[in-house]
């Protein structure tokens, strides 16, 4: 198997990762709103005496632990684009062609390109807000478990808790979200891929006629 085989056996690897991660995605929600819906219900109709009123402050982690899996999904998500995007430009130029109704030329398994001016731009900018109204649910879940507890120390404790939690998450997500995009690995990626799969495209063009025929697979399209 060559250079260009390797890279697009990796690609279809990485693209079947993609629908399964939107699977996940869907089912990790689907968890977050009965954790969090059955958090805010105890919150509301549970009153709790004086001595078992710790169990208000530890009621929202349970949401906030969903939402540090959906972070760490998002980053690995974020860093598997920007490689489908990099295999995408190298195997581009072995690539068949399909021709759009709009009259377009775009070469079989170009999905990232073709998404990335909605996901990426204004757009997707505001879809990313709507992306973070869990996070700002599981916020307000810690001001209404600390509203709960009558103990004014024990309200300091869950306060600092809460805070340091929220605050690592946020850390931890813009941090992984943003670094890829500046990562100048990924380009030194693409450049030495792009240079793999042109050099497998020369020793290919030098090969007889039909000693390499293209495999097209509808669902990368």
């Amino acid at each position: 198997m060559g250079a260009y085989e390797r890279m697009e056996a990796e690609y279809r690897t990485l693209r079947d990762d993609e629908r399964q991660w939107l699977d996940r995605t869907t089912t990790l929600g689907s968890v977050y709103i009965v954790a969090a819906g059955g958090t805010f219900f105890f919150l509301l109709k549970s009153p709790l005496h004086s001595g078992e009123q710790w169990i208000y402050a530890l009621t929202p982690y349970p949401s906030l632990t969903i939402i540090a899996i959906a972070i760490r999904q998002a980053i690995t998500a974020t860093v598997r684009g920007r490689l489908l995007m990099a295999y995408e430009k190298a195997l581009a130029s072995r690539s068949e062609v399909l021709r759009l109704e709009s009259g377009q030329q775009v070469p079989v398994g170009s999905t990232y390109h073709s998404t990335a001016p909605w996901l990426q731009g204004a757009r997707g900018g505001i879809l990313s807000l709507y992306e973070l109204l869990p996070f700002f649910f599981a916020i307000a879940l810690f001001g209404l478990s600390i509203a709960r507890i009558d103990s004014t120390e024990l309200q300091v404790v869950a306060g600092v808790g809460d805070a340091a939690a929220a605050s690592l998450l946020i850390w931890i997500g813009v941090d992984g979200l943003i670094s890829p995009a500046r990562d100048s690995g990924f380009a030194r990626l693409e450049r030495r891929m792009a240079t793999a799969a042109s050099l497998a495209t020369t020793s290919a063009d030098a090969a007889p006629p039909g000693a390499h025929l293209a495999q097209v697979n509808a669902t990368d399209v």
